[in-house]
């Protein structure tokens, strides 16, 4: 639960660090596979390939929220968005960024938009120092 509320601070507060943000990301995280990474999910969603969508988590977010992380739960939240938003059209935005927690743990952070014929489908990506996605989170549901 700890986990969960801290990425969900995270991508709340991801929004207003990135804006003005230009600090280095930590570790040796490379914003080029950040991105990479958000792409694919991002695209595993608009393809509607929610399987594949989890397979992309690190092993300790799956470990921790498999049994919720179902790809009929998915489909069931996702679909109906897609569905109003009509044809994919392309990715409209893209930033990176890093963010610390109030216990000083680091991250890398990606803002991802996918424009559609009928709207944007924002996201939030996290991912810890490894480089791991460990966190996705719709910022326009």
């Amino acid at each position: 639960m700890k986990k969960a509320l801290a990425l969900v601070t995270a991508t709340l507060l991801a929004v207003l660090l990135l804006a003005s943000c230009n600090t280095p990301l930590p570790g040796d995280l490379n914003a080029d596979d950040l991105k990479a990474a958000t792409r694919a999910a991002g695209d595993a969603i608009v393809a509607r390939d929610y399987d594949a969508f989890i397979a992309l988590f690190d092993a300790d977010t799956l470990e921790e929220y498999g049994a919720t992380m179902a790809a009929e739960d998915l489909a069931a939240f996702y679909n109906p968005m897609l569905d109003g938003l009509g044809e994919y059209k392309e990715i409209s935005g893209l930033e990176v960024g890093p963010y610390k927690d109030a216990n000083g743990n680091e991250y890398g952070i990606v803002l991802i938009d996918q424009k559609f014929a009928n709207g944007t489908l924002s996201h939030t990506a996290t991912f810890n120092l490894d480089g791991e996605l460990i966190g996705f989170g719709i910022r326009n549901a």
